[in-house]
């Protein structure tokens, strides 16, 4: 089943449902959330993507993904940290959003 997404508008509000899938085809706009990992000596943590990822051998940050539809940012956040990551984040902070739009593999994102 294509995961289930909220639609927004350019004021982040809730406009409706798709599928992810969907969304991607025909550039919907939708919520993902992006997290750097930080340690104590201020030292951000990249990851080197594989070739048959998006944006092969380019280094990215670590845990990013899509919220899912009724899902609060920081519990996508959360998840989306201890799926790729394997532990769940104590303390963590919101620092900005903003429109990303690009043709990717075949996908047009609207994040």
């Amino acid at each position: 089943m294509d995961e289930q997404l909220d639609i927004i508008n350019e004021q982040n509000k809730v406009v409706g449902t798709i599928g992810k899938s969907i969304a991607h085809r025909d550039g919907i706009l939708h919520r993902i959330v992006i997290g750097e990992l930080v340690n104590s000596k201020g030292e951000y943590c990249f990851v080197k993507q594989a070739g048959d990822r998006q944006d092969p051998g380019s280094y990215v940050s670590p845990i990013g993904g899509h919220v899912q539809a009724g899902e609060m940012a920081d519990n996508a956040l959360i998840r989306e940290c201890q799926e790729e990551c394997g532990f769940t984040p104590k303390d963590f902070k919101f620092i900005s959003s903003t429109i990303y739009n690009r043709q990717v593999i075949g996908r047009k994102e609207n994040h």
